[in-house]
């Protein structure tokens, strides 16, 4: 089974389990909580370029499209939104799989994962860059009210989890290179919606960070119709919009200069 599929199934299923056991009970006494969920897909297209350095030797800085043969990817996205009462902070859950494999060669002499490959010589690869937002945030007080409900801003902190996994292979040598690496990042978050009717809604999202060799840019804008309410389950909506990601880290010798972006589409549920 592929690997997105299976972080996919973990996290709605969880989602399920947490909505069942939070909602139900949580609607009786807490009458302000909502949530909402929603799958769909992003068409990611690749550009940078990405190295690996080990046992000392500086990794070549390899062409995402050039030199590895990467090119667009669709990949299922999912996200979990609970809204909740008073002081506590409202919680945000985001999980995008992304994987590229590709065939390429390089003209010279290149060093990866602590591996030196020959030059002109076909070889593959694989870039997994798995990713799991969790964010905790506030929205801010009394805007909605000012605005008759149709404008809200939030603000709070994101922590992206990376399961970085790069690979290559040089079947006419034999020689074969492979590093992974879990790495958690701390990161802004902003929110910002607007409703000019009940039907319709624009929305944006900003996650960020800037120290050190870590700058991440994570954006993306979205447009979402409402459709009627389901008896006993909430509001069904649509929404596609644009995603841009701009990652240009440098974790335990994996070096990775790049910038994703494409149009998403979901279909999604709000209770």
């Amino acid at each position: 089974m592929d690997t997105e599929v299976i972080v996919m199934r973990r996290l709605f299923v969880g989602a399920a389990l947490l909505c069942g056991l939070l909602l139900p009970s949580s609607l009786l006494a807490l009458p302000l909580l909502e949530a909402e969920v929603a799958v769909g897909g992003w068409m990611q297209k690749p550009s940078g370029d990405m190295g690996v350095t080990l046992g000392g030797l500086t990794g070549a800085k390899l062409d995402l499209e050039k030199d590895l043969g990467y090119d667009t990817e669709n990949r299922p996205a999912g996200r979990l939104k609970i809204d909740m009462p008073l002081i506590i902070p409202n919680i945000a859950v985001m999980a995008t799989p992304m994987e590229f494999t590709g065939t390429g060669s390089f003209k010279n002499d290149f060093n990866f994962a602590g591996k030196t490959f020959s030059a002109n010589v076909p070889y593959s690869s694989t870039l997994k860059m798995d990713q799991l937002d969790v964010a905790l945030y506030y929205g801010i007080p009394f805007l909605g009210l000012a605005s008759l409900g149709t404008l809200g801003v939030d603000f709070g902190i994101n922590v992206r989890f990376y399961q970085l996994e790069a690979s290559l292979n040089q079947p006419t040598t034999g020689i074969n290179g492979r590093k992974s690496v879990n790495v958690p990042i701390p990161m802004a978050y902003l929110a910002a919606r607007f409703e000019p009717i009940d039907a319709l809604g624009l929305e944006a999202e900003l996650r960020g960070l800037s120290i050190g060799d870590n700058q991440i840019v994570s954006a993306l804008g979205r447009v979402r119709y409402n459709f009627f309410g389901l008896p006993m389950l909430g509001s069904l909506f649509v929404a596609g919009g644009w995603r841009h990601e701009l990652i240009d880290i440098d974790e335990s010798g994996v070096r990775i200069d790049t910038t994703f972006s494409g149009p998403f589409v979901e279909l999604g549920l709000k209770f």
